[in-house]
């Protein structure tokens, strides 16, 4: 599994991933943090109705945009000669987390 955020040194770790396991498959994993976990304090004086309906679509742009950054790596993982599965990860919790919890959920696996 590699942890990809679209910065120069995920693309170089993934380019190394393809040196050191070649032929191998790769999962490789972008993860972010759902709105609702950062933004409770800024929509305090919104309607919960209001709130809560656009706490949904900003998780969701989320989740676009990381399957996205994650399909991004795996791209760049299979012109590096690897077989890689792109997952997207929405978290409510620190990132890291999500990172070190996903060998263990396996939500590629689904």
């Amino acid at each position: 599994m590699l942890a990809y955020d679209g910065s120069e040194s995920a693309h170089a770790a993934t380019q190394h991933a393809a040196s050191l396991f070649p032929d191998r498959p790769l999962v490789v994993l972008s993860v972010a943090r759902s709105v609702a976990a950062t933004g409770s304090a800024s929509i305090a004086g919104i309607p919960a109705g209001v709130a809560g309906d656009a706490i949904a679509r900003l998780n969701e742009e989320s989740q676009r945009q990381a399957e996205a950054l994650a399909h991004e790596g795996a791209t760049a993982a299979e012109a590096a000669g690897l077989e890689a599965t792109a997952v997207g990860a929405l978290t409510d919790r620190a990132v890291w987390g999500a990172i070190v919890r996903e060998p263990r959920t396996g939500m590629w696996q689904r």
